[in-house]
């Protein structure tokens, strides 16, 4: 067997070879002393189906990962050209977050840049990474600079089934910009690829501990305003989510209430690529009023809308905000006077400045937080009928902060006074 191995700077590895096979003739050879580090947690490289997919467009597979460690570090997978080389033809490797629509792709992980391709049976293989992904997740590929034409085209083996992992038998593909799913005649939708991963360091459990009453008590820690996931197994084969979390102050106590008596149960914790909203609420006594405060927690300098409702699907919106710090408390007066009122945070909508819930100052002026990008300059507009603006300032974001205070004073006037923050194009 004649074999070329050629490799780049970019922690890219390609190889020519005359035979199918080739990933796994890398596996047990290794390549150009390039150590491929961590715990495999995904593999389907054996099982060739003797057949190819091409296509123009980006596509690639949802796949579910073995093992315990979820931060990438390696990435195989083999591909055919079929196509006389002119330096001209690529690829490109990209990592998805699978929160969008029907959990279909969305929130891009990773992308690998320009990478070369060859003609014949071809392995790319990225090293090197740190990319944090769930138990779950997307890759997708894309072939650059051919027609898709016979004789100048390139696509992905296919290979069923996975040995470690496992992968549905469609796969995702993109086309004018909507993610959809496709099937492969008679056969599953599966494709060479081979996965290793770190653990991931930035978050861990702490601590462990048995409480009289049979439950258990977890403290995990990380970076402040990330999330995470719990999992747990009674068997260390079969690994279940107990719930998910947000760390706000360098670690979070989570407990389990749920063990059975006399199980060994284990847990593991997985970082989530993608920041969830989470919040909470209390009722606080001021003199003989009572107000609720809601605390919402997220990713800082993304916007997210409280919503309320007295019965379960009738949500209407509260009000937008921005978070700075990543964490938001908003006061509302109405709530604590119902026996019953729901509330609950949602992504977006994505606008570049928000204007905070107003404080009434004791020289009846109202206080403003406004949000927005760094460097932006907006106005601050207010009117009494909704239809009429007068700006009152204009005001810039520094470019080490998302916020600044603004006070009116309109409101020592008599009657009903609105205001709007407005972003001016640069």
């Amino acid at each position: 067997m004649d074999t070329i191995w050629k490799s780049n700077q970019n922690g890219l590895i390609v190889g020519c070879a005359r035979s199918l096979g080739l990933l796994s003739l890398l596996l047990v050879y290794g390549v150009l002393g390039l150590e491929m580090t961590g715990e495999v947690v995904y593999d389907n490289t054996f099982g060739y189906r003797d057949s190819w997919y091409s296509s123009r467009n980006e596509f690639g597979d949802d796949v579910t990962l073995s093992g315990k460690a979820r931060s990438i570090s390696s990435f195989d997978v083999e591909y055919f050209g079929e196509f006389n080389a002119t330096g001209a033809e690529s690829a490109r490797i990209r990592f998805y977050a699978n929160d969008g629509p029907q959990l279909s792709p969305s929130t891009l992980l990773y992308e690998s840049g320009r990478l070369p391709i060859y003609p014949g049976y071809n392995l790319a293989s990225l090293r090197g990474l740190a990319i944090s992904v769930s138990n779950n997740f997307t890759w997708s590929i894309v072939f650059e600079g051919l027609s898709g034409s016979y004789s100048n085209r390139a696509g992905l083996l296919i290979y069923d089934p996975p040995v470690l992992g496992s992968s549905y038998s469609d796969f995702w593909m993109k086309k004018e910009g909507v993610w959809g799913t496709y099937v492969l005649k008679n056969k599953n939708a599966n494709f060479p690829v081979r996965i290793q991963a770190d653990p991931d360091p930035s978050m861990e459990i702490l601590s462990e501990q048995s409480l009289p009453d049979g439950s258990r008590k977890l403290v995990i820690t990380g970076p402040n305003f990330s999330s995470g996931e719990l999992w747990y197994s009674d068997d260390q084969t079969e690994w279940l989510l107990l719930r998910e979390f947000n760390i706000v102050s360098d670690s979070v106590v989570l407990g389990d209430r749920t063990v059975p008596p006399g199980v060994p149960r284990s847990y593991r914790v997985v970082r989530s690529t993608v920041p969830r909203l989470q919040l909470s609420s209390k009722v606080v006594q001021d003199g003989e009023t009572q107000h609720r405060v809601i605390r919402v927690s997220g990713a800082p300098g993304s916007t997210f809308t409280l919503e309320t409702a007295i019965r379960m699907g009738d949500w209407l919106p509260l009000t937008t905000h921005v978070f700075c710090s990543g964490i938001e408390e908003i006061t509302d007066p109405p709530g604590s006077s119902f026996a019953t009122r729901f509330y609950r945070a949602v992504k977006g909508p994505e606008i570049p400045v928000v204007l905070g819930y107003p404080h009434l100052l004791a020289n009846g002026a109202v206080e403003f937080l406004v949000s927005g990008s760094p460097g932006m300059d907006c106005l601050i507009q207010r009117s009494v009928d909704l239809q009429n603006w007068t700006t009152e300032a204009t005001r810039a974001f520094s470019y080490m902060s998302k916020t600044f205070n603004f006070v009116s004073e309109a409101m020592l006037e008599p009657g009903p006074v609105y205001y709007r923050a407005v972003p001016i194009a640069p």
